[in-house]
């Protein structure tokens, strides 16, 4: 509890082999390879803290890393603020992520080697399409890059988050084999569309509250499949749902 972890080398904290902290109320910043790092089984549960200024990432959960995030702040991150990659899984729920590079929250089903250079070195080992993350009333919002993004095949269930002002696309998905669900959310003031659906993506998309971003409330393109059911999408800038 309120220790400030900064300037290393490597991550500031390396979570593994069934390691199962309980971390609170910390400042993580300017770790060289990362903020907080999840992987090869380790678990945790991180609540409170500010996470910020870190090299590529805030907070990566990969290769059966298992960790809940509760009311964070994640901020300032030149790639991703929170990276799911490689078979990761977790609950997020309350978290504050905005003003990151490409992403401020990104899910892929493969490994990134720059995430855990000391796991593996191949970016395109496949694993299992298991759901890997439970997403809850977060607000994802300013980031510099896309909201969220959603990347093979992989199945998150994204419930009552909040997604606004990001300079991309609010929450874009991508990749034959995703699945994901996604309900209730508010996805708004963007500067792309709202949700864009592609390369042969597919999911459920219910109850959404889509408004006033600039680009279309839902864009679909390169043989995207999804369907939404009961969805609001209204006040953008540019068509409603786009195909």
């Amino acid at each position: 509890v309120d220790n400030h972890v900064y300037s290393n080398g490597g991550f500031g904290m390396a979570i593994s082999s069934g390691g199962n902290p309980t971390v609170q109320s910390n400042n993580i910043f300017d770790n060289k390879s990362g903020g907080v790092c999840a992987f090869s089984e380790g678990h945790g549960y991180l609540e409170g803290n500010e996470i910020y200024e870190n090299a590529l990432f805030g907070v990566a959960l990969t290769r059966g890393g298992n960790t809940t995030l509760f009311k964070n702040r994640v901020y300032d991150s030149p790639l991703y603020g929170i990276a799911v990659h490689g078979d990761g899984h977790g609950l997020l729920e309350r978290n504050e992520v905005f003003k990151c590079g490409e992403a401020n929250i990104h899910m892929q089903a493969t490994f990134m080697a720059d995430l855990t250079p000391s796991v593996t070195d191949d970016p395109n080992i496949k694993t299992d399409d298991s759901e890997l993350l439970f997403m809850k009333a977060n607000k994802v919002h300013s980031g510099r890059g896309i909201g969220i993004h959603v990347v093979g095949a992989i199945h998150p269930h994204l419930l009552n988050n909040e997604v606004y002002e990001n300079k991309g696309d609010g929450i874009r998905v991508s990749g034959a084999g995703c699945t994901p669900v996604m309900d209730d959310n508010k996805v708004r003031d963007g500067f792309g569309a709202g949700f864009h659906i592609e390369d042969e993506a597919k999911g459920m998309y219910s109850c959404n509250h889509v408004t006033g971003n600039e680009g279309p409330g839902v864009k679909i393109t390169t043989a995207g499949h999804p369907t939404f059911t009961g969805n609001n999408i209204e006040g953008g800038k540019g068509s409603g749902v786009c195909c």
